[in-house]
C-alpha cells in the first residue's frame, strides 16, 4: 500500500507538473503574446482612423501625407500577420488539450474574429490605394473640388466606415485576450494548490513513509506554489514582481520562463504609458497648431505696429506705453517657444544617419553657443577623447545635445561659479562590448529625487516654466538611435546626463 501510494502521489504529481507547464506554455505562448500584439493592433487602428478622419485633411505635403498613411498601414498589416502566426501556434498548443472547451471556445471565436478584420483589411486596400494616390490634404485658397477630389473624399468617407468596424472587433479582440491570459492565471494557481492537498492527503494515510513524501512533495512543490502566487500578482498588476531561479530543473525552466513573461509585460507596459503620452503631445501639438499659433503671429506683428505708434506719443507717456508693447510681446514670444516645443516632438522625424564623428557634433554645439551662454554667467567646457566615428544623424544628435546643454544652464544659471561640462569619452575595453559615451554635466543642485524615476516622461519637468517635452523628445532622439540615456546625481553636486551608444563589432577600437 505504501509502495502504491507513493507511485500514485509521484505520477499525480508529475501529471499535474506537465498540465501546468502546458497551461504557463499556452498562457505565455499564446494568449499573453495574443493580448498584447491585438492591443498594438487596437492602438494603431484607433490611431490610423484618427488620422484618417481629422488630421489628413489639414496636412499641406502630399508627400508627408503619403508616408504617414503607409507608414500606420504597413504598421496594421504588419500586428495582422503576427496575430495570425500566434493564433496559428496557440492552435497547435490548444488542440492537445481535449478537457478545456472554454479555451477552445475562446481560440474560435479569436479566429474568427481575426479572420473578418483580414476581410475587411483586404476589402480596404483598394480604397487606401486610391487615397495614397490623391491624399485629401488641405485645399489652398477657395478654389472648387475637382470631380477627382470628391471622388477621393467619398473614398475616404467609405473607409471611415470599415476602418470603424475594424476597430471595434480589434478592440473586441484585445479584450477577449486579456481576459484569457487572466483566466489562465487563475487556472494556474488552482493547480498548484491542488497539487498540495493531494500530497498532503495522501501523505497522511502513508504514515511514516507518508510523512517522508510530504517533505519531498514540500519541497518540490514550494516553486509551484511561488509560481502561483506570482501569476496573481502580475494579473492584479505588480508586473515588477519576479521569483527565484531554484529547483529542479523543470522547475527553474518554469520560473525562467515566468520571469521573462513578467518583464515583458512590465516593460510593454511602461512603453504603452510612454506612448499614450507622445500620443496625447502630438494631438495637443496639432490643436495649438489650429487654434494659437497663427492668431498669436497676428497678435505679435500688431503689437510690433502698435509700439511704433506709440512713439509719437508725449515723452512722458511713449516710454511706459512701449514697455508694455514689448512685454507683450516678449510673453507672445514666450508661447511661440512652447507651441514650437508641442510641434518639433509632434513631427520629429525618422533618423537618416550617416557616418559622423561625435567628437566634431560636440565641438560645434559647444563653440556655437559658448558666448550666448556665457553672457549668462555659465562657463562651458569640453572634454573630449578620440573615439570612433557613428552611425548618426547629425541634426537630431544636435537637438538632444542642446536641449541637455540648456537645461544644465538653466539648472546653474544664477549661482557662483555656474559651469557645465561637456564631454566625449569611450567606455569599456577594446573589441566587441566597447561603447561611446556623451556626458552633460554641471554643478547645480541636482535632480529632485521626487522626479528622479519619471524625468524621461512627457510633462515632468523640474523647473517651474518649463512643458516637460525637452528631456522625453532627447529620450526619443537617443532610443531611435539605438543608444540609452540615463540621468544621476553627482557625489559632488549636480546632475549628469550620460548617453551611452554601443559600438558594433566593424566600429569597435583596435
Amino acid at each position: 500500500m505504501l509502495v502504491v501510494t507513493f507511485a500514485g502521489v509521484s505520477l499525480s504529481n508529475v501529471r499535474t507538473i506537465e498540465r501546468l507547464n502546458q497551461w504557463i506554455r499556452i498562457t505565455h505562448d499564446g494568449y499573453l503574446q495574443l493580448a498584447l500584439v491585438s492591443g498594438d493592433l487596437d492602438s494603431t487602428q484607433v490611431t490610423l482612423r484618427s488620422y484618417l478622419r481629422e488630421e489628413l485633411g489639414e496636412e499641406s505635403s502630399e508627400r508627408r501625407a503619403r508616408s504617414r498613411l503607409q507608414k500606420l498601414i504597413t504598421r496594421r498589416a504588419e500586428l495582422l500577420v503576427r496575430s495570425e502566426g500566434i493564433l496559428a501556434d496557440v492552435g497547435s498548443l490548444v488542440a492537445s488539450d481535449s478537457t478545456h472547451e472554454k479555451v477552445k471556445k475562446h481560440y474560435a471565436e479569436a479566429e474568427t474574429m481575426v479572420q473578418r478584420i483580414r476581410t475587411l483589411v483586404d476589402e480596404s486596400a483598394a480604397n487606401y490605394e486610391a487615397l495614397l494616390l490623391h491624399p485629401p490634404i488641405a485645399r489652398s485658397g477657395d478654389r472648387p473640388r475637382t470631380d477627382q477630389e470628391v471622388e477621393v473624399l467619398k473614398v475616404r468617407t467609405k473607409q471611415l466606415l470599415l476602418d470603424l468596424k475594424i476597430g471595434q472587433l480589434s478592440e473586441v479582440l484585445k479584450h477577449g485576450a486579456t481576459k484569457m491570459v487572466l483566466r489562465l492565471s487563475v487556472r494556474l494557481d488552482v493547480l498548484s494548490r491542488r497539487i498540495w492537498i493531494y500530497t498532503l492527503v495522501f501523505s497522511g494515510l502513508a504514515l511514516v513513509l507518508g510523512i517522508l513524501m510530504t517533505i519531498a512533495a514540500r519541497v518540490m512543490l514550494r516553486p509551484l506554489q511561488r509560481l502561483g502566487d506570482a501569476a496573481g500578482r502580475i494579473a492584479r498588476g505588480d508586473y515588477a514582481h519576479r521569483i527565484s531561479v531554484r529547483g529542479p530543473k523543470e522547475i527553474a525552466e518554469l520560473a525562467q520562463e515566468f520571469n521573462v513573461m513578467g518583464q515583458a509585460i512590465e516593460e510593454r507596459s511602461v512603453e504603452l504609458v510612454r506612448t499614450e503620452r507622445l500620443a496625447t503631445a502630438g494631438k495637443m501639438a496639432a490643436m495649438i497648431t489650429h487654434e494659437v499659433r497663427n492668431p498669436l503671429s497676428s497678435i505679435g506683428l500688431n503689437t510690433e505696429l502698435l509700439e511704433e505708434e506709440l512713439a509719437a506719443l508725449p515723452e512722458d507717456r511713449a516710454p511706459e506705453a512701449q514697455a508694455l508693447c514689448r512685454a507683450i510681446t516678449k510673453e507672445v514670444d514666450r508661447l511661440t517657444e512652447i507651441t514650437e516645443e508641442y510641434l518639433q516632438l509632434a513631427r520629429l522625424p525618422t533618423p537618416k544617419p550617416q557616418e559622423e564623428s561625435l567628437e566634431r557634433i560636440a565641438e560645434s554645439v559647444v563653440s556655437f553657443n559658448r558666448d550666448q551662454l556665457k553672457s549668462r554667467g555659465v562657463s562651458v567646457d569640453l572634454s573630449i577623447e578620440e573615439t570612433p566615428s557613428l552611425s548618426l544623424d547629425e541634426g537630431q544628435i544636435r537637438q538632444a545635445l542642446l536641449n541637455l546643454v540648456r537645461n544644465a544652464v538653466d539648472a546653474v544659471q544664477g549661482q557662483e561659479e555656474a559651469s557645465v561640462l561637456v564631454s566625449v569619452r569611450m567606455s569599456g575595453g577594446p573589441g566587441e562590448g566597447g561603447s561611446v559615451l556623451l556626458e552633460v554635466a554641471d554643478n547645480g543642485p541636482g535632480i529632485p529625487e521626487e522626479i528622479m524615476p519619471r524625468i524621461f516622461e512627457a510633462f515632468v519637468s523640474g523647473k517651474s516654466s518649463g512643458t516637460g517635452l525637452g528631456l522625453a523628445l532627447t529620450q526619443q532622439i537617443i532610443s531611435d538611435h539605438g543608444a540609452t540615456i540615463e540621468a544621476r546625481n553627482d557625489g559632488d553636486g549636480g546632475a549628469v546626463f550620460c548617453i551611452e551608444f554601443p559600438l558594433a563589432p566593424t566600429n569597435a577600437p583596435s
